[in-house]
């Protein structure tokens, strides 16, 4: 099974076999791309590239989390450009996102 191969080749947890610490892996990752202030989509596509995140997970977490914490989203997304050309926060995040995944 593809999960199993995969659960060999890196220290995190499988989806499949332990849900719960990937769950709780992937908002901690979600939460290194907040303090590096990613937008989600940033987000998504680092966890799916450094740490082999699934993006539907990161987005479920992701939106369970704006669903926890609105009043901090609301700051959030007015603190943090959302679209700004020259902004390019997964180039900063990926050497610390790799460092986490290999934990």
């Amino acid at each position: 099974m593809v999960h199993r191969e995969r659960r060999r080749h890196r220290r995190q947890p499988c989806l499949y076999c332990h849900p719960q610490s990937y769950i709780r892996m992937v908002q901690h990752l979600i939460e290194r791309c907040l303090v590096f202030h990613m937008t989600r989509d940033d987000c998504i596509q680092a966890l799916a590239k450094h740490a082999s995140a699934q993006p539907v997970v990161t987005l479920t977490v992701w939106e369970e989390l704006l669903n926890k914490n609105k009043s901090f989203f609301q700051v959030y997304y007015r603190v943090v450009p959302q679209s700004h050309p020259e902004y390019k926060p997964s180039e900063r995040f990926s050497e610390g996102t790799q460092q986490i995944a290999m934990r």
